[in-house]
């Protein structure tokens, strides 16, 4: 995988405030729809953004000739799947709660 020097050579702070803002966008949208309503644009920015990250890092393994569709997928699935994972938990005990318990 990569360093600690290159993952901080590579890291954009700046970034994380579009996605933060995308992010906001899309619950404001949800929560309060006639204060943003046009909040749903927000999961268009974030994909932007997400698609050119990738993209970047997909590049950079290209040039040092150390790309892997394997390594590529296994990367996506350590970060995507705690998050779904808890997600899937979330919603199963919420149903036990709401739908099993009353």
């Amino acid at each position: 995988m990569y360093s600690t020097a290159e993952r901080q050579a590579t890291y954009y702070p700046h970034i994380d405030g579009l996605r933060t803002f995308a992010v906001l966008s899309v619950l404001f949208f949800h929560v309060f729809p006639e204060w943003c309503s046009g909040g749903f644009i927000g999961v268009d920015v974030f994909f932007v953004i997400s698609g050119y990250l990738i993209t970047k890092g997909l590049y950079k393994d290209l040039e040092r000739g150390t790309y892997s569709i394997s390594n590529f997928y296994v990367r996506r699935i350590r970060r995507i799947f705690p998050a779904y994972a808890g997600m899937i938990l979330f919603s199963v005990i919420m149903g036990w709660l709401i739908y099993v318990r009353c």
